[in-house]
C-alpha cells in the first residue's frame, strides 16, 4: 500500500463534517499522545507499550491523509518531497553542522517563481509548472532539477540551491 492509497482508505472513516482544521487539531492531540508515552518512558521509567505507541502513530498517520484529503494535497508526493528535501539537505547522511551553519541563502529572495541573489550570483534557482531547476546564470549549465510541483518544487528547489551554495553537490 503506498500513501495515496492509505489516504483513500483513511477517508471512508471521516466525518462529512471533518475539514483542515480537524485535521489540523486531531492531528496535534494524536501527536500528543505519542509524546506522552515517550515522556512516561524517559521520565516515569515505564516500558514502551509498542503496542499502544503503533496504534497512537497509526492515529497520527490517519490525521495526516485527513489533512492530504482535506486540501486535495497527496500524500505520496509530500512524503517523496520530503525525502528530496532531505537528499538535497543531506546527501550522505544526517550532517548536524547544517543546522549551524551560516545561512548561504541570505541575499537571495523569492520573487515568486525563482530564488534570486541581491548581488548578481551566478546561481539561482526556480519553480516552475511540473518541474524545479537550479542553474547557473549563462542558462546552459543545469545544476540540479526535479519533477515536485507547487510548493514542494520550491521547497526542493531551496534545498538544491542551499546545498549547491555549500558545496555539498557538485556543480
Amino acid at each position: 500500500m503506498n500513501f495515496d492509497e492509505y489516504a483513500k482508505a483513511a477517508a471512508r472513516t471521516s466525518s462529512p463534517f471533518s475539514d483542515i482544521v480537524n485535521g489540523a487539531l486531531g492531528l496535534a492531540g494524536e501527536a500528543g499522545e505519542v509524546a506522552e508515552l515517550v515522556k512516561k518512558h524517559k521520565y516515569h521509567g515505564q516500558d514502551i507499550d509498542l503496542d499502544a505507541l503503533a496504534k497512537e502513530m497509526g492515529d497520527v498517520l490517519w490525521y495526516l491523509a485527513e489533512i492530504c484529503n482535506q486540501s486535495g494535497l497527496s500524500l505520496d508526493a509530500i512524503a517523496s518531497g520530503n525525502i528530496a528535501k532531505l537528499r538535497e539537505r543531506h546527501p550522505g547522511k544526517f550532517d548536524p553542522s547544517y543546522h549551524d551553519a551560516v545561512d548561504v541563502l541570505a541575499g537571495y529572495e523569492w520573487d515568486g517563481s525563482r530564488f534570486i541573489s541581491d548581488d548578481a550570483s551566478a546561481v539561482y534557482a526556480a519553480a516552475y509548472s511540473g518541474l524545479w531547476v537550479v542553474w547557473h546564470t549563462d542558462g546552459n549549465t543545469r545544476i540540479s532539477w526535479g519533477t515536485e510541483t507547487g510548493d514542494w518544487g520550491k521547497r526542493c528547489a531551496e534545498a538544491a540551491l542551499r546545498a549547491h551554495l555549500e558545496g555539498k553537490q557538485c556543480s
